[in-house]
């Protein structure tokens, strides 16, 4: 399964974001 580096970058941002808007 090959992810580019561009959209994993922006999954994990992503992600940060939602965690951020949970607290």
């Amino acid at each position: 399964f090959n992810v580019p580096e561009l959209r994993v970058g922006t999954l994990d941002s992503l992600l940060a974001l939602s965690d951020d808007l949970l607290k």
